[in-house]
């Protein structure tokens, strides 16, 4: 992909298919872009590249009797029962009249049955189709989990995790052991388990990824359950750690994107979501999390006090904007039709609007007010870890996607660290990209907003990371002919024009 000297290098569907589903529908796929054979159906699984050879003495030696005998006795059958009925006349089996009196040979029986015809098959386009339909049933993390497996088929096993799973490469670099503690009253149930990506919220508003990621390790409460609590942390963090952020979000039993901006750090220091870490023991760190819990209980209560004023059941409309548009409405009804009003409230309906406006204006400070303490006590929280900084991960790639929940377009920005630079992969361009333009928010309807976040561990960020630049060779090009290039470079140009998976044709 680096080197090939065409324009831009296409993955083939085959590999699409792979990545994209757990073999519902990838055969299909695979079968059509085969083109080994001359596309005559199949017999037992193998492909019909043509007609069948003659028979040969080996043929005949294989059974009692072969085609060809089988044939000859038909015909002797046919003669005997010529000969008994009266009413026809004999017919010679070695010749027969034509037209024209001349006598021409009756040709010797076919040896073996002919192919089978092909089968109708779907194109190739309704296949890829079908693939399309199941990867849009599955979000980012699930495509990464299938690529991953698909990964490890390839690789040798080294070892047997405790879970039954094999060891191997991707397992080491990718995979995190996460504990979860359920406490039940002081009994306290341990779990461990193997993830290669961290789910985040920005539950409806912007925040930095360490915000998210406290809710995500912090205490919380199980089933509203007081009596059972749950955190966790990293037993042992993977050096590469992927976040996938949930924007996906369901709303009246319709799909809405969360479009929640999330701040990154070039440093994030992981410190704080470990077991324990090279300065502190697992007892003083638990210490500063009983710290942390306290202030996100706070914290909690400011967001059901939010989601009070935010979620109305009229779309994006909150509280307040819910009542200026209710005072304008009775505003005009009144103006229109000033006897319809006058029975649904105590309130005259001339003094209604304006009541419903002065409750609006009084609750737009309030919701501003709730923002700006949210805020600070997540600052807040940030400062009880600020001198835990023993593990320091730094920022790799951002998955980016833009777009609304039925449809959007991704690309991707990755750093350099071997160049100090930063780029974006956008379809068939590949461009270097300031990180002004990268960590900003973009305001506008439907902004392209951060779903996957890649971090690498400061020490072997230089080891595990080379970004993908093209960097075509040129050289002697024009000495070689159609076929060897072809053979060393694979493209699927006949798809060009397919859209994205949700639908949004490409930019």
């Amino acid at each position: 992909m680096i080197t090939a000297p065409s324009h831009n290098i296409r993955p083939e569907r085959t590999l699409a298919a792979l990545a994209l589903t757990r073999g519902e529908g990838t055969s299909s796929v695979l079968v059509e872009d085969n083109n080994a054979h001359s596309g005559l159906g199949d017999i037992g699984g193998l492909p019909v590249s043509g007609p069948m050879p003659p028979p040969t003495k080996a043929d005949s030696a294989l059974g009692d009797e072969d085609d060809t005998q089988v044939a000859k006795k038909e015909i002797r059958d046919k003669d005997d029962d010529a000969k008994s009925d009266t009413s026809t006349t004999p017919m010679d089996l070695t010749a027969s009249n034509d037209m024209d009196g001349a006598n021409t040979a009756i040709p010797e029986a076919p040896s073996r049955p002919p192919p089978v015809p092909p089968r109708p098959k779907a194109s190739a386009d309704q296949g890829f189709r079908k693939v399309e339909e199941v990867a849009r049933q599955q979000d980012a993390a699930e495509i990464l989990n299938n690529v991953f497996d698909l990964l490890s088929c390839a690789f040798q096993g080294t070892s047997i995790l405790e879970d039954g799973e094999q060891g191997d490469l991707i397992k080491d670099l990718f995979f995190s052991e996460v504990t979860a503690i359920r406490d039940n009253n002081g009994n306290k149930a341990v779990k461990t388990d193997l993830q290669d990506n961290i789910l985040i919220s920005t539950k409806d508003r912007d925040r930095t990824l360490c915000a998210a990621l406290d809710e995500e390790f912090g205490l919380t409460k199980v089933d509203d359950d007081d009596d059972v609590i749950k955190f966790e942390f990293f037993k042992q963090a993977a050096p590469i750690l992927e976040f996938n952020v949930r924007r996906l979000q369901f709303e009246n039993d319709r799909p809405r994107k969360d479009e929640s901006h999330v701040a990154l750090d070039k440093v994030l220091y992981l410190d704080r979501y470990l077991k324990k870490t090279d300065s502190l023991s697992e007892e003083q760190l638990q210490a500063l999390r009983y710290e942390q819990w306290r202030l996100q209980k706070e914290l909690r209560q400011l967001e059901e006090r939010r989601r009070t004023l935010k979620e109305t059941g009229f779309g994006d409309l909150d509280l307040p904007s819910v009542l200026e548009e209710t005072a304008v409405f009775v505003a005009k009804a009144d103006e229109e039709m000033p006897d319809i009003l006058s029975h649904l409230a105590e309130t005259e309906p001339d003094d209604l609007a304006g009541h419903l406006g002065q409750r609006a204006a009084e609750l737009r400070p309030d919701m501003a007010e709730l923002h700006s303490r949210m805020d600070k006590l997540e600052h807040e929280i940030d400062a009880v870890f600020e001198n835990c900084k023993d593990h320091p991960y730094r920022l790799h790639a951002i998955f980016i996607h833009a777009g609304s929940a039925s449809g959007g377009h991704y690309w991707i920005y990755i750093y350099d660290f071997q160049n100090d630079i930063w780029r974006s992969y956008n379809d068939e361009t590949v461009k270097e990209e300031t990180e002004e333009t990268i960590f900003q928010k973009i305001d506008r309807l439907h902004p392209p907003t951060s779903t996957g976040i890649v971090y690498v561990r400061a020490d072997v960020v230089d080891a595990y990371t080379q970004a993908v630049c093209r960097n075509p060779e040129t050289k002697d090009i024009e000495m070689q002919d159609a076929a060897a290039e072809e053979q060393v470079i694979k493209t699927d140009t006949q798809f060009e024009d397919l859209p994205v998976l949700e639908g949004v044709p490409t930019e």
